[in-house]
This record gives C-alpha cells, structure tokens and sequence, in this order.
C-alpha cells in the first residue's frame, strides 16, 4: 500500500490519508481561498488581449505584458516560497498580505484600463 511521510507516520495508507484529509473544514477553506486567487488571476491573463484591446493596447503589446507578467512571476515565487520556509510561524499572515497586494493590483489594473 502506498503511503506519504505524515500518512506514515501515523499508519495510514495513502487513501486513508486522503479521506481524512477531505473531512476536515480547514483544508477546504485553503481549497477555496486559493482555487478563487487562481481562478481570478488565470481568467484575467487568460482574457488580457479583449480587456486591453478596449483601451487602444495592440494585441501584440497584450501578448508582451502577458509574457512579461509569466516570466516576473517565477522569481517571486521562488522569493515568496522561501520566506514561507524561513518564516513559517507567520505563514497565515503573509498569505493575507500576499493576497492583499494581489487583489490590490488587480483593482489597481482593472481601474486604469476602465477609465
């Protein structure tokens, strides 16, 4: 049977460790919180080109600041994914900063090209 380093730890297969996993409240309110953060990030790149099209931004230029966007992205996660291990007693909070700013931006971004 398989099984993970926490699963056995305690004795349980993989399955056993995933049924218990889904019972728990707190594990879908991270399931949500972050499937919501990803699903308004992935929905905007995904329709960047007819939202900045609106205000003049040639398809070539979206397509530039989408690719832009992806490639900052990958160092930030590495910075962010090591200060969650260096700071780990403060993890919740640097979620909702986290989070915080990137809502921040988004309104910040939607406003500009809503005029």
């Amino acid at each position: 049977v398989l099984s993970s380093g926490i699963n056995a730890e305690y004795g349980l297969s993989l399955r056993e460790g995933l049924r218990c996993l889904l019972r728990k409240g707190h594990f879908w309110v991270v399931v949500i919180v972050y499937a919501l953060t990803s699903g308004v990030f992935n929905g905007y790149s995904l329709a960047l080109e007819p939202i900045l099209s609106k205000s003049g931004i040639s398809q070539s230029t979206a397509g530039k600041i989408g690719f832009i966007g992806l490639l900052a992205s990958v160092p930030a996660n590495v910075v962010i994914g090591a200060m969650g291990s260096a700071f780990t007693r403060y993890q919740k909070l640097m979620n909702v900063i986290i989070l915080s700013i990137g809502t921040g931006c988004f309104s910040v971004f939607v406003a500009l090209i809503q005029h």
